[in-house]
């Protein structure tokens, strides 16, 4: 079991909501605000957003490779903003506030979006402006870190669970986004997206945020102080997992020092140069090879829902064998199915190979990376630590949707852009395994 961080930081308990009953514990309350939040960002800016970018092409006579750009200038402001945002995860009322104001800018300007007329206007509110509100909200550094805090032995379905927003944001923006902009047009739709972000967000961060179990007087897992002080033998015998967790955490000093975490950058470094353009792009390579808007849709939602039902397998798998061997193979599977795509010429082929295989291992990768992060360094300084590293693995997630759109441009095709996504995920799957066993850090302060 990892070593608790001080319990109150030298200040009194803050309380839950008063009607809240004490025999539920609170840390689902933690999971469900992760999964709002992950559903809502995830849905906008990647699911959602595959639909809008035919429909502006369309609309304005913007190349793909210019809208895809958008993804560019985002990367760009995500590793500015979590270098500083970061910190304020671990703070004692710091994941409130985050939620607050990142609900606040999101939701403006997505409303602002309705009303764009020019390119420019639409990197500055969905790049820039947009992109800050994702680094504070979203399961980049707040949704894991937070939950990370929460739970211990049973982090892994709790991280999947949490994390089953970013695919149901696909399960419900696909479907809610086309029916918008078919009734009512584009500009509509992104005025609802914006007026959901701020009725939603905000409440949730301002009544029911709470940093960490201590804060309120709890435990983790709602454990007692008995089973926190207690020999976990037993817990070791049914969960492999809980051995080879680190019991401290690191400084984030001490965390840039150990080989484990610069294994860990290039594994989501790869992973983020496919997951990007791959959502971004597939309904529009959908319909490049014949299908029509509705059915390339209907298909991007399928990914989504597999997505989002195999994230609780992985993460309770997770809980038995370690993370990095759940990781190698749930990333080969996605590689391998995400290449069939590519090989695909009808319907049977899409539904199949990619919408439930590719559904199936692609939701593995925002649970197991969360856990990757926290069972390597622990939880005291987690949210630090993902700030400093978010700019390191993110960059090709900018570059990657940039480079989709450049080659359907110049080809007229995501053939070969869709092979190289498919063989970043199988590298992936392979350089993880070198991480090794988790490592206990030294004594030190940061």
């Amino acid at each position: 079991m990892e070593r608790l961080p001080p319990t109150y930081d030298g200040q009194e308990i803050n309380k839950l909501p008063r009607f809240w009953p004490k025999r539920f514990f609170y840390g689902w309350v933690i999971v469900f605000i992760s999964f709002w939040d992950s559903m809502l960002t995830a849905g906008i800016q990647s699911y959602g957003f595959s639909v809008f970018l035919p429909v502006l092409s369309n609309h304005f006579g913007w190349s793909r490779g210019a809208i895809s750009a958008v993804q560019l200038i985002r990367m760009v402001t995500t590793m500015i903003a979590a270098v500083f945002l970061g910190r304020f995860a671990d703070q004692r009322h710091g994941p409130r506030y985050m939620m607050i104001a990142g609900g606040t800018v999101a939701g403006l300007s997505l409303i602002l979006l309705s009303r764009m007329q020019t390119l420019w206007q639409f990197y500055v509110l969905f790049g820039v402006v947009f992109g800050v509100a994702m680094t504070a909200l979203g399961g980049m550094i707040l949704g894991p870190t937070i939950v990370s805090k929460w739970f211990i032995r049973k982090r892994g379905r709790a991280l999947a669970i949490a994390t089953m927003g970013v695919s149901a944001g696909g399960v419900v923006a696909i479907p809610l986004t086309r029916f918008f902009i078919d009734a009512f047009g584009w500009r509509l739709a992104w005025t609802a997206l914006g007026i959901v972000m701020l009725t939603t967000i905000i409440p949730l961060g301002a009544i029911f945020m709470r940093r960490q179990p201590e804060d309120v007087g709890l435990l983790p897992d709602n454990d007692s102080d008995d089973e926190i002080s207690a020999p976990i033998q037993g817990r070791q015998d049914t969960s492999r997992a809980s051995a080879l967790t680190i019991r401290g955490s690191f400084t984030a000093r001490q965390a840039f020092k150990s080989h484990s975490l610069w294994i860990l950058v290039v594994v989501q470094t790869l992973g983020s140069l496919a997951l990007s353009p791959v959502l971004m792009h597939q309904i529009a390579y959908m319909q490049d090879k014949g299908m029509n808007p509705l059915t390339a849709a209907f298909i991007g939602t399928l990914v989504a829902f597999f997505a989002m039902v195999g994230k609780v397998p992985w993460g309770i798998l997770a809980e038995h064998l370690h993370v990095r061997f759940v990781i190698a193979i749930a990333f080969t599977i996605a590689g391998s199915s995400l290449w069939l795509l590519t090989q695909a010429n009808d319907q049977f082929m899409m539904y199949i190979a990619y919408s439930i295989f590719f559904g199936l291992s692609m939701g593995s990768m925002p649970p197991l990376n969360n856990l990757m992060w926290v069972s390597y360094f622990g939880r005291d300084n987690l949210g630090r630590i993902r700030g400093y590293v978010t700019p390191l693995t993110r960059w090709t997630g900018g570059f990657s949707p940039l480079f989709a759109g450049f080659m359907w441009d110049k080809v007229g095709n995501y053939d070969l852009a869709f092979t190289v996504f498919s063989l970043s995920w199988i590298t992936a799957g392979l350089v993880v395994l070198f991480a090794g066993n988790p490592k206990e850090p030294e004594a030190a302060s940061e």
